[in-house]
């Protein structure tokens, strides 16, 4: 395997290496593809064709432009929900989604040529009728830390954070 930079990352050739990579990239993709079966559809953001201000490079709901619609395979988390209040004194109470959470192989989004970026949107039915949306707001790019990698050889998932939306702003038509 041939190295493009001047020092070599060869600290753990010895106990790790491209094979057992390569196995637990396998490993990870039968269970999250296979045994799991979650699935989610990102809705990315085409940045060329969305409508932006000219100052603050902001755009309104109506101007955001989609690519079509992805399904991907992850590995979910739902966090618990939140007791809200439409009113400062408590009254007027609604129950609103928690932020969703999911970890998805990089193999899979080169695979179908897809990246993820902050502000695209995410859809997980939670239920047979039932269709949720939330927005990216953390993209996991960086993914060499320890948790995100295997001993520090490389990331092979990227952990992505999302927040629900209000169905007044994406409903995903």
């Amino acid at each position: 395997m041939e190295r493009k930079t001047r020092i070599p990352n060869t600290r753990l050739n010895k106990f790790y290496d491209e094979d057992d990579f390569r196995l637990e990239l396998d490993m990870a993709t039968d269970l999250i593809e296979g045994d799991m079966n979650f699935t989610i559809v990102l809705f990315r953001i085409d940045r060329v064709n969305t409508q932006v201000d000219d100052v603050y490079w902001e755009s309104n709901t109506s101007d955001i432009r989609f690519k079509a619609p992805v399904e991907l395979k992850v590995i979910l988390n739902l966090s618990s929900s939140e007791s809200k209040s439409y009113s400062p004194n408590g009254n007027m109470m609604y129950k609103e989604y928690g932020n969703l959470e999911f970890t998805v192989l990089k193999k899979q989004l080169d695979e179908k040529g897809i990246d993820i970026s902050y502000g695209d949107m995410v859809g997980y039915s939670d239920y047979e009728d039932n269709f949720k949306y939330f927005t990216v707001f953390d993209d996991g790019r960086i993914n060499s830390d320890n948790p995100s990698s295997h001993f520090g050889y490389k990331g092979y998932f990227r952990k992505i954070k999302c927040t629900n939306v209000d169905p007044n702003i994406f409903n995903g038509k």
